[in-house]
This record gives structure tokens, sequence and C-alpha cells, in this order.
């Protein structure tokens, strides 16, 4: 959390988590899949090769008919 303006920080940030919320299920209901990546997983490289493994986990557990 940032230390100035920390008021207007945490509304942002609890919108945010609203906002996601919202389109992870409207995105659900059509029949998507949602995986969330993070900016800060893709700037390090464990973190992101983590993601990319989450990704292919899905994409292969759809192509088999399994689902993650």
């Amino acid at each position: 959390m940032p230390k100035r303006n920390s008021d207007y920080w945490l509304a942002k940030f609890e919108r945010n988590i609203e906002r996601d919320a919202e389109n992870t299920l409207n995105l659900q209901r059509i029949g998507w899949r949602v995986v969330r990546i993070w900016e800060h997983e893709v700037k390090h490289e464990e973190l992101a090769k983590h993601a990319v493994e989450r990704v292919l986990a899905i994409v292969r557990a759809r192509k088999t008919g399994a689902y993650v």
C-alpha cells in the first residue's frame, strides 16, 4: 500500500478487485477459463515460469477433456 494518498489507493485497489471479479464471472458465464497473471509475475523469471506452467496445464487439460 502506498504511504501517500492511501485512501485513494485503497479505494482504487478495492474497485480493481471488484471489477476483476465481475469480469471473471462474465467471462466464465460465456465459457471462458480465466487465468489472471499479474505484472510482477512476468518481471521475475521464476514467477514467469510458474505463470507459463499454469497456462500450459490449463491448455493441456482442456485438450484432453479434463478441467483444471
